[in-house]
């Protein structure tokens, strides 16, 4: 049995972000998640793991809102953080 409740503390659905590069007069995109999922429960801890430029930080600014997700959604207690109005 055990003790990890299953009330939903962080959902991540589908979350991709990109960055818009422009160097010179060039410009492109660097794809630094493509369709992440995440879900913690009250309790749970999670450890992301990985190599160097995996997108480990990007996820965690992601969950922060430091960064502004570029498709997908970030749920927090209930909320959704990707649709909030900026202020």
């Amino acid at each position: 049995m055990s003790s990890v409740s299953s009330n939903i503390v962080l959902k991540c659905q589908d979350l991709h972000v990109e960055f818009k590069i422009r160097k010179y007069f060039r410009s492109y995109t660097i794809k630094a998640l493509r369709g992440v999922d995440v879900s913690l429960s009250e309790g749970e801890i999670l450890s992301v793991v990985g190599e160097s430029g995996c997108g480990k930080t990007t996820l965690l600014r992601t969950v922060a809102m430091l960064y502004q997700p570029s498709r997908g959604r970030v749920v927090v207690l209930g909320r959704d953080l990707t649709n909030r109005p900026k202020t």
